[in-house]
């Protein structure tokens, strides 16, 4: 067996400077990228971190885990898909449903949308001209009708009627309106609405609009529940059957029946000293 050597300059140069290509040693240009089994550089960028957790964007959206609004995400927070500043929210307490502060509402009954006062004032309206009486729903109602009592007819005279958010104490914008109804004979007349509306536990108005002069049940402005609501720039209106505290509104411009009832209701002038038209509801 042929044992090996180690070559020495001498060999090399008998080799004629020739030297095999395994025996040759790897030259190093002294250049981090000739080394072998280098580590990767690490440029600084976050991109090149490895195992690196997901970026935050800092919306709701990026949250993994986030709670579920549940039955709050059904519910009505405004109109026409906004929130303006007149538009009640409509949503109950913990996202559910509303505060329970009362019985609960029969399918196929009447209510009134007043305790303690009836609808039994005759009030003779003039055509063209918005009323507006407030109301308080105590826990969510589903309305299918609005009923209006015409007290004394006219030939070929008809009516709307429609409910309205509050706006800081005033009408705002309309949440539905029922069909037209004719006032031509005395009656109680049902407005029966296209489809069920739900009104959530809230403030609310209720808005009528004649095109002739029939009489019609309302409310007087000595009616306690109404200085409840609407209140008075006078204390004497508070405590004196004999004030001129407010039953209600009328928009201060003439809003023509051929029109309809406006989406927003426009600038009010409070109505003392007489009574204001009103509806009430037949629960779905």
């Amino acid at each position: 067996m042929v044992e090996p050597r180690v070559l020495n300059s001498a060999d090399i140069q008998a080799a004629g400077g020739a030297l095999d290509a395994s025996l040759k040693p790897i030259a190093k240009s002294g250049s981090y990228a000739d080394l072998s089994n280098k580590p990767t550089l690490f440029s600084g960028a976050y991109a090149d971190l490895s195992g690196k957790p997901s970026l935050f964007s800092g919306t709701y959206a990026d949250l993994s885990g986030k709670p579920t609004l549940g039955d709050a995400a059904s519910k009505n927070v405004g109109v026409a898909g906004g929130v303006a500043s007149y538009d009640d929210p409509r949503i109950g307490s913990g996202g559910g449903s509303s505060a329970i502060r009362r019985h609960a509402y029969v399918s196929g009954n009447y209510y009134s949308p007043f305790r303690g006062t009836r609808i039994d004032t005759n009030y003779q309206v003039a055509a063209d001209t918005l009323y507006a009486i407030p109301f308080v729903v105590d826990r969510d109602l589903t309305v299918s009708t609005l009923v209006v009592n015409v007290a004394s007819g006219v030939s070929a005279t008809s009516g709307i009627v429609g409910i309205y958010s509050d706006n800081g104490g005033k009408p705002g914008m309309k949440l539905f309106e029922a069909p037209a109804f004719s006032c031509a004979t005395s009656a109680f007349v049902e407005a029966v609405l296209s489809s069920n509306q739900t009104l959530a536990a809230g403030a609310y108005w209720i808005v009528t609009l004649y095109n002739g002069a029939p009489t019609i049940k309302g409310v007087t402005n000595t009616s306690t529940e109404l200085t409840h609501f609407m209140g008075s720039s006078s204390s004497n209106n508070i405590v004196n059957s004999a004030g001129s505290a407010p039953s209600g509104y009328n928009q201060t411009a003439a809003q023509a029946y051929s029109v309809g009832l406006p989406t927003t209701f426009g600038a009010i002038s409070p109505r003392t000293g007489a009574a204001t038209p009103a509806a009430f509801f037949k629960a779905a």
